[in-house]
């Protein structure tokens, strides 16, 4: 597979992503990648997360990716 020059440059220039775990205080950046994302869905906004744990009882461990301070990715999991 090759990878063009433009992209090595990006990729060379971009910091690597950190993983962490989901806490309340990044409800609006999460809540703002969810609403970006093309194949998002309504389940994938921190409020719908709260429905689940609260009405189910089910453990969150959410996770998200950041790269320079910016939502990337998320991963919402509960364990059931």
């Amino acid at each position: 597979m090759e990878i063009s020059s433009s992209r090595m440059a990006r990729l060379a220039t971009s910091s690597a992503p950190t993983i962490k775990a989901y806490d309340a205080t990044a409800a609006p950046a999460w809540d703002d990648y969810v609403r970006r994302a093309p194949q998002a869905t309504f389940c994938h906004l921190s409020g719908w997360g709260r429905v689940i744990e609260r009405v189910w009882r089910h453990t969150p461990h959410h996770l998200m990716a950041e790269r320079d301070r910016q939502v990337t990715r998320v991963l919402p999991l509960f364990h059931v």
